[in-house]
């Protein structure tokens, strides 16, 4: 992992300890896991983020954001191949 991603995890994990329903910084942090490959802190975080979406908002994350997910779970997967 690059010093500049591992900056990126740290800032958008400080910032989500400040304000946990800003779903464009869970984005951000799936898509920096997924450059990463870690596969199970994508899952983890886009739980987290339809969790706090639905605890402000009582809706669903945005279509962006799940179709996010799932393009960064298989970004992963074509990776392993």
């Amino acid at each position: 992992m690059s010093n500049r991603s591992e900056k990126g995890i740290y800032y958008a994990q400080k910032y989500l300890e400040t304000d946990d329903s800003i779903e464009t910084v869970y984005q951000k942090l799936m898509q920096l896991y997924a450059a990463a490959g870690n596969r199970s802190l994508v899952k983890k975080t886009f739980e987290t983020c339809q969790q706090k979406v639905f605890e402000f908002l009582d809706c669903p994350p945005e279509p962006e954001t799940i179709r996010l997910f799932h393009e960064c779970l298989a970004v992963q997967k074509a990776d392993k191949h």
